[in-house]
């Protein structure tokens, strides 16, 4: 009796491992590209990269502080900076989550450029088109995104390394026009 079980159990054993044979088949490699699937591959694209010399921002340097945040920059010649509406922590609601200085160039009412420091970053506020890395001396310092809304040119500078401005800090640049200005500052920041 103990013969025929052993006897059974065998055979089942052999039947599973043919089995397992027959269905798993010779291991196969990956064909050889064909000379056309090598002209169709995409080549592998860089990231975009914005290279920024650093200079230090002229005499005319301002001082900006509010609370314990602060950041020096320079306004553009002929430019009005305006400090942003912030407020103090109060019973009934939390301390500003932003602040900073917007610049407004000569004859308009609205910021072109706005220095914002802030407890995290922002995003952009319109459909992202292009995102660059930003390099200083060879080493990453932020990212540049832009977007367009309403056929106006929006840029948004986000600084890897805010300094005493806050947990983030960002440059904000409504219009295609103004992003000369925008760099300037940029390179004075990266000084």
């Amino acid at each position: 009796m103990k013969r025929k079980w052993i006897a059974a159990v065998s055979v089942c054993l052999c039947l599973v491992a043919v089995g397992v044979l027959y269905t798993k088949g010779p291991e196969e490699s990956p064909a050889p590209a064909s000379p056309e699937a090598k002209q169709t591959e995409q080549p592998e694209k860089e990231k975009p990269v914005l290279e920024i010399e650093p200079a230090a921002f002229s005499s005319e340097e301002q001082h900006y502080a509010w609370q314990q945040w602060q950041f020096d920059y320079a306004c553009p010649s002929g430019w009005e900076s305006r400090p942003m509406e912030v407020w103090e922590a109060s019973e009934n609601q939390e301390a500003s989550p932003e602040w900073g200085v917007e610049l407004v160039p000569p004859g308009k009412e609205e910021w072109a450029i706005r220095l914002q420091g802030s407890h995290r970053n922002q995003n952009l506020g319109v459909p992202l088109q292009e995102s660059v890395e930003i390099y200083c001396a060879g080493e990453k310092i932020g990212r540049l995104d832009t977007g367009e809304k309403e056929g106006e040119v929006w840029k948004l500078v986000t600084l890897d390394q805010p300094g005493t401005a806050g947990s983030a800090f960002q440059i904000f640049i409504r219009g295609e026009e103004y992003w000369p200005e925008g760099e300037k500052l940029l390179a004075g920041f990266a000084a």
